[in-house]
């Protein structure tokens, strides 16, 4: 068997002892203040910094939770217009639509807006609730308030 970087081993230890890292990240943190200060005055100067951070965070996420990667992200966008698959809207200037998914299967479904998504996880993703909430919609529609 080959042996370890001190990379691939950190990276191990990391992973299999999760509990204890974050200890000592947050004593560590709490014993150097300057640090911190230091990494947020230079994150919250620069706006190219605050970019990175943000697309950084997406590319984890995106591939943790939905796996995807930001260009297969970027391809849905693309096949959707660039608009939300419910209501046709595109996002606001600093909003990314949401990847909505199956909550049983796992599987991706499409993009939308966080309303749209969560509109969606209130009526249980079942389409007979929402056909239900549409009919008293148009029952309604018309009643003066």
């Amino acid at each position: 068997m080959a042996s370890l970087s001190n990379t691939e081993r950190s990276r191990l230890y990391r992973r299999n002892n999760p509990e204890k890292v974050r200890a000592y990240m947050r004593a560590w943190h709490h014993e150097h203040p300057e640090a911190n200060q230091k990494f947020l005055k230079k994150w919250l100067e620069d706006p190219e910094n605050q970019k990175l951070h943000l697309r950084r965070g997406r590319i984890s996420r995106y591939k943790i939770q939905f796996g995807i990667t930001i260009e297969e992200y970027d391809r849905l966008l693309a096949e959707q217009g660039g608009v939300c698959a419910i209501c046709g809207l595109p996002p606001d200037e600093d909003e990314r639509l949401s990847v909505d998914h199956d909550h049983l299967t796992g599987k991706n479904r499409g993009l939308l807006h966080g309303g749209c998504n969560r509109g969606l996880g209130l009526f249980k993703d079942d389409p007979n609730l929402l056909d239900k909430a549409a009919e008293y919609l148009r029952r309604h529609s018309n009643v003066l308030s």
